[in-house]
């Protein structure tokens, strides 16, 4: 089974990707980039995909450099 990180701070499009992939994949779900950071830390060597969401708050830095 595929490990995906799914990562949005809007609560309506978390919740569409759950019902959408948590039948065929373990999910990651992170909500704000402190998670993010920590999912990923924690689980790279799990993880085999990540759908991101690059406008969140609490960013600081350019995610695209």
């Amino acid at each position: 089974m595929t490990t995906l990180l799914i990562a949005d701070d809007e609560q309506t499009f978390l919740d569409f990707m759950v019902r959408l992939l948590q039948k065929d994949h373990r999910l990651l779900i992170a909500r704000n980039w402190n998670e993010v950071l920590e999912k990923f830390e924690s689980n790279i060597w799990r993880l085999n995909g990540t759908i991101l969401d690059v406008n969140m708050p609490e960013l600081r830095v350019d995610p695209f450099s």
